[in-house]
């Protein structure tokens, strides 16, 4: 009987976790500044069209919709980085974008140890470790604003097949956006990003170049407020990363 109750325990903990997990994620990403925080309108507007909604849908639309798209994307971003009201208080220098990909991001045990959360590679992550990127980011510098940038369409990598990528993606003071993406060694420009998701994971010249507020958790419109994150799924990806950050939790 005491061995039912305590696998009863164990289990409802599990569930309770899950159910928590949006809460947390969601009132913590509220600690950080929006993209308003450094006056672009456009920008702003351009998040808004998408956060929220299901990406994936995009892959319906003709290619000249995606040409068109992706040019407001990067006329927006290039805007903001050359005109954007940016302080010490809104942006990264350089020693700290490093220090935030390093020690902060990288050096996550989920991140680092993956495959034991997905040893077929059927889930990717991309999502998860964006949302890590965000959150800590919010930790460090919560005066910076974030934003999650999307390639949606086609994308393969040998015999795997997939239909989106995304990172989070900060400004820094020298007016250049990087992605904060753990599959480069380093903080990625943004030109460095698309190059290598069209070099390395064949990207299709149709896909669609997105930018959502950084709260947006899937390609399918869920956000950290939406998402169940159910174990079933993701096991336990994101309860152990809240573990080994309980400050995020606070």
């Amino acid at each position: 009987m005491r061995e039912i109750l305590s696998l009863f325990v164990f289990i409802f903990g599990i569930h309770a976790a899950a159910q928590n997990l949006n809460q947390i994620f969601s009132s913590y990403a509220k600690r950080g500044a929006q993209i308003s925080a450094i006056n672009s309108p456009n920008l702003t507007r351009l998040t808004d069209q998408y956060t929220g909604k299901n990406l994936i849908e995009l892959q319906k639309s003709s290619f000249q919709s995606s040409v068109g798209n992706n040019e407001r994307t990067f006329s927006a971003l290039q805007e903001i980085a050359d005109k954007g009201n940016l302080s010490k208080g809104n942006c990264y220098t350089d020693s700290e974008l490093n220090n935030l990909f390093q020690q902060k991001i990288k050096n996550q045990s989920v991140i680092r140890n993956q495959k034991a959360y997905d040893p077929n590679r059927v889930i990717g992550f991309c999502f998860g470790r964006a949302l890590i990127a965000h959150l800590k980011s919010v930790e460090l510098k919560p005066g910076v604003p974030v934003l999650k940038i999307w390639t949606v369409g086609a994308l393969s990598a040998g015999s795997i097949h997939w239909s989106f990528h995304t990172s989070a993606m900060v400004l820094a003071c020298n007016r250049k956006w990087y992605a904060l993406d753990t599959l480069f060694n380093k903080p990625a420009s943004l030109a460095e990003w698309i190059a290598k998701t069209k070099n390395y994971y064949h990207a299709s010249p149709q896909n669609f170049i997105v930018v959502t507020r950084a709260e947006q958790f899937h390609v399918d419109g869920k956000t950290y407020a939406t998402e169940k994150f159910k174990p079933a799924y993701f096991g336990n990806y994101f309860t152990d990363f809240l573990k080994n950050n309980p400050g995020i939790a606070n």
